[in-house]
């Protein structure tokens, strides 16, 4: 039993926090639970992938043959000391192993959510005078997408384009996945995206230039979500893929198809949201929110922008009597490609539609599971 082993006696295992990195040209293990670095070299990486599961040293060293076995133990200490291996037994391990039900989301989930866990803020005059010295070399990317096209302009932002009140739509918003194959009417459309997206008035942001005020809220008003809109039945707008140009206030014509079809694909065969009859598909300019957050926590944020956009959609369908659905089990690479995106630059990530619903909520959901070729 691990419990009666003396402490020269436990067996170790490597941390389940590390992850490899190859920066400026050293090898650096990075962990991540306990926000330290080391540089290490292949020797080091050679002890560690003896230590997959528990094992005591002296088993670990008999591996080694070739080398003298002090300084095996010498290098297993040492990484034993970096927190690098665990000991069976201690508060480190019990630690290390509350990372165990993370396991599915590993690596990318459970590394994103640890480094950005704690980001240093600059909260003193040299500090931010420090930032905006960086942030200022590079000049700003447009808060404007413009787009080619033909333009049809919208009504401006209205509180009378929704009606009814707030507390109402947030009792009575639902996911809605039985739509009526029926004509939407276009003024629930342009209610939909102009109170959502649309731009509801500029800031001065000193030096961080003029930005955009939009009804959701978003980190150092970025504003990095941009609007498609696909059009399959909205009366007076023929079928296909349109940008909302915010400086417009305009859906701009960028493309004629537009299927039922293709929404069942983008969304890994959620047939019943094909039915909508309109779909917005958001994306993020990237460099909006990369040109002043030089962090990786600043996605965190993006990702909390799109959620307040989104639910703007559903509310503002919902007290216009419409149903409405968001789903972020989308196949991104089509979308993109669709949308003539690198996703690189520009990505999507996240789609609503909105549509008539045919009728009560039926509770039945229809969220596929990830595949098995997602799993680790």
């Amino acid at each position: 039993m691990a419990g009666t082993r003396s402490p020269k006696e436990r067996r170790l295992r490597r941390a389940r926090s590390l992850a490899l990195h190859l920066r400026r040209g050293r090898l650096v293990l990075e962990d991540f639970l306990r926000d330290r670095r080391h540089a290490v070299n292949e020797d080091a990486l050679s002890v560690l992938r003896r230590f997959e599961g528990w094992r005591t040293v002296a088993s670990a060293v008999q591996e080694f043959r070739g080398y003298d076995p002090r300084s095996v133990r010498a290098s297993i200490a040492a990484l034993r000391r970096k927190g690098l291996l665990v000991a069976e037994g201690t508060a480190e391990a019990a630690r290390d192993e509350a990372l165990a039900p993370w396991t599915p989301w590993s690596p990318a989930g459970t590394y994103f959510h640890f480094t950005t866990r704690n980001t240093r803020y600059a909260t003193s005059a040299t500090d931010r005078n420090r930032l905006l010295a960086v942030v200022t070399r590079r000049r700003m990317p447009p808060i404007y997408k413009d787009v080619p096209g033909p333009r049809l302009r919208l009504g401006p932002p209205s509180p009378a384009l929704a009606r009814g009140s707030l507390g109402d739509a947030l009792v009575r918003r639902r996911t809605c996945r039985e739509f009526r194959r029926a004509t939407l009417p276009r003024p629930a459309l342009d209610a939909v995206t102009v109170l959502s997206f649309g731009r509801l008035g500029l800031l001065d942001g000193g030096p961080y230039g003029t930005l955009l005020r939009r009804s959701a809220p978003s980190g150092g008003a970025r504003h990095a979500v941009e609007c498609y809109v696909m059009v399959l039945d909205v009366a007076g707008l023929g079928r296909g893929l349109y940008h909302y140009s915010v400086r417009d206030n305009a859906l701009v014509r960028m493309r004629s198809d537009a299927s039922r079809d293709q929404v069942t694909r983008f969304t890994w065969g959620q047939a019943p949201f094909a039915d909508a009859s309109a779909v917005f598909l958001m994306t993020a300019v990237f460099a909006r929110s990369q040109w002043k957050y030089l962090d990786a926590r600043a996605y965190r944020v993006l990702l909390l922008d799109l959620g307040h956009i989104c639910q703007n959609v559903l509310l503002v369908a919902t007290s216009l009597g419409l149903g409405a659905f968001c789903t972020a089990a989308l196949d991104d690479k089509a979308i993109d490609g669709y949308l003539g995106l690198d996703g690189v630059s520009e990505g999507v990530l996240y789609m609503a539609g909105i549509g008539l619903p045919r009728g009560p909520r039926s509770g039945r959901l229809g969220e596929p599971d990830l595949a098995p070729g997602h799993l680790p």
